[in-house]
């Protein structure tokens, strides 16, 4: 039997958590429960059974029914519902135990990456609120099973020298995974770039590490794995207002991560913490040494 890592009632919560409601769970939602406890003879045989009995095809369609509505849908109660039963759902289907093989593509704009040693899927993608706000939702899928929800801690402050897990992760929709991984702490880390639009006049790049540890049920976000101006980051970040366009990419040709070198415009006192705009020069971490390090690279230009 299938080993799973605690979600279920409290983490179906915890992932819908923080959008200013609370989502009262229907019984189907607790019947999908996981839990710590893997002996064979404490687990619910009713749930298994009944887990094991549905078709997760006719799960994952729905799925992508729900994806429509919560990434189309003008209504903010109905993207909120939409969303709320598509955590649902995906419990269900990781509970079926066949979730590896979905076609994970097809739930397209949701973003849904794989590891480069091919064991880890990393889903995330974000729904639009009120006042041109968005929160991030999303999990970290294992090929033996394990599930770790992604819960996006949107009061939170998330400085770059910090280290966090997946149950306070600073929220973003990756759509880059990087051909490398270093280790720390002996655990594999994946270097994912990725985008925050949680803020109605501001906007992020970011680089995360996710570094899956399945000995203590969680995924550490985050590691020191960044060298900038003699210190060592765990996290990168770039802010600046929503009216200007940012590259942040990875040249594979010359093993780094380009983006724009930033200045203030200094327009407007009060935005100076995200008045940032390109000068046209570029920065980059460069992969070297299993470490990005930091360069300005005012020559640097992308290949075409």
């Amino acid at each position: 039997m299938k080993q799973f890592h605690r979600i279920g009632l409290v983490l179906v919560i915890a992932l819908l958590h923080g959008e200013g409601r609370a989502f009262e769970l229907s019984s189907e939602a607790i019947s999908y429960d996981f839990t710590d406890n893997h002996s064979e003879k404490s687990q619910d045989t009713t749930t298994d059974n009944l887990a094991s009995q549905e078709n997760p095809l006719e799960i994952f369609n729905g799925m992508k029914k729900k994806v429509k509505v919560f990434s189309e849908d003008s209504s903010v109660a109905k993207r909120r519902a939409a969303n709320h039963r598509f955590v649902q759902d995906m419990v269900r289907l990781v509970k079926s135990g066949k979730s590896w093989d979905m076609p994970w593509s097809e739930l397209s704009p949701v973003s849904v990456l794989m590891t480069p040693d091919q064991k880890w899927r990393i889903l995330t993608w974000s729904v639009l609120l009120e006042q041109n706000s968005r929160r991030h939702y999303g999990c970290v899928l294992g090929q033996k099973g394990n599930f770790y929800p992604l819960i996006d801690q949107l009061a939170n402050r998330f400085e770059n020298d910090e280290i966090f897990d997946n149950r306070h992760w600073p929220g973003a929709v990756y759509f880059q995974i990087l051909p490398i991984t270093p280790t720390h702490n002996n655990k594999i880390c994946y270097a994912l770039l990725g985008y925050d639009a949680r803020e109605p006049f501001a906007q992020r790049k970011v680089l995360d590490w996710l570094c899956p540890d399945p000995e203590e049920g969680m995924v550490h976000i985050g590691a020191p794995l960044i060298d900038y101006a003699g210190r060592s980051l765990s996290r990168w970040q770039l802010l600046y207002p929503r009216d200007v366009q940012v590259q942040f990419q990875w040249d594979k040709d010359r093993s780094l991560v380009y983006f724009d070198h930033l200045i203030s415009r200094g327009s407007d006192p009060s935005t100076e913490t995200f008045d940032f705009i390109p000068d046209g020069s570029f920065d980059a971490l460069v992969w070297r040494n299993r470490r990005l390090v930091f360069e300005e690279m005012p020559m640097y230009q992308p290949l075409k």
